[in-house]
C-alpha cells in the first residue's frame, strides 16, 4: 500500500503497546492517495503535451524538405492546455520544469533567459 518501513514500524509499535492506530493508518493511507492522483494528473498533462507536440512535429516535419534542419524545439509552441485537475488542487502542473535557453543564436533571441517547459 506504499507504506514506508518508518510507517510500519510506528504502527507496530503503537499497536504491540495496546495502541490502536487505525485512524492513524487510514489518515496516512488517504494522504498517500492525494499524493498518487497529484502524479497521475501530471502524468496526464505530460502525454497530453507530448502528443499535442509530436502531431505539430510531424505537420512541421513533412513541410521540410529532406535534408534540412526542421528546427523543432525551436518552433514549439507554448499552448496551455487543460489541466485534468481543477486548478490549486494538486499545485500547479505547468511547473514540470525550467531550463535555460543557450546563446548560440543570438539571432533568435534566445538569450540566456529561461523558459519553462511544460
Amino acid at each position: 500500500m506504499g507504506f514506508s518501513v518508518g510507517e510500519l514500524a510506528d504502527i507496530f509499535r503503537e499497536r504491540n503497546a495496546g495502541g490502536a492506530p487505525c485512524h492513524r493508518v487510514r489518515k496516512l493511507a488517504a494522504e498517500k492517495l492525494d499524493l498518487l492522483e497529484a502524479k497521475l494528473c501530471d502524468l496526464q498533462n505530460w502525454r497530453r503535451e507530448l502528443r499535442s507536440t509530436l502531431k505539430a512535429w510531424d505537420l512541421r516535419l513533412s513541410k521540410t524538405p529532406r535534408g534540412k534542419q526542421a528546427r523543432l524545439l525551436e518552433a514549439r509552441e507554448r499552448r496551455r492546455q487543460q489541466p485534468c485537475c481543477r486548478p490549486g488542487e494538486h499545485g500547479d502542473p505547468q511547473d514540470i520544469a525550467t531550463v535555460k535557453q543557450p546563446r548560440s543564436r543570438p539571432h533568435h533571441g534566445a538569450g540566456n533567459e529561461q523558459q519553462r517547459i511544460r
